[in-house]
């Protein structure tokens, strides 16, 4: 036996028997820590890939506004020109 113990009142017979539970529940929480950081690294690579990659949008910017027109604007009731 590794590093598991007799920690309950069982006989140690039927302690025994609980081992491969424990050491399958030690094998699976180190398995998902790992993925779950290397998950979380790729998240991390994307968010700033994101972050530095793409362009704020100009709020200055003439192209947005170069296809208004003023009297589709206006409400029905405005002078017409």
């Amino acid at each position: 036996m590794s590093q598991f113990e007799n920690f309950s009142s069982l006989s140690p017979a039927q302690e025994q028997t609980f081992t491969v539970y424990e050491e399958r529940m030690a094998v699976a929480s180190k398995k998902s820590f790992t993925v779950s950081a290397i998950v979380a690294g790729i998240m991390f690579v994307l968010m700033l890939g994101v972050y530095f990659g793409v362009a704020p949008e100009d709020p200055d910017n003439e192209a947005m506004s170069k296809d208004m027109n003023m009297s589709n604007l206006q409400g029905p009731n405005a002078p017409a020109k």
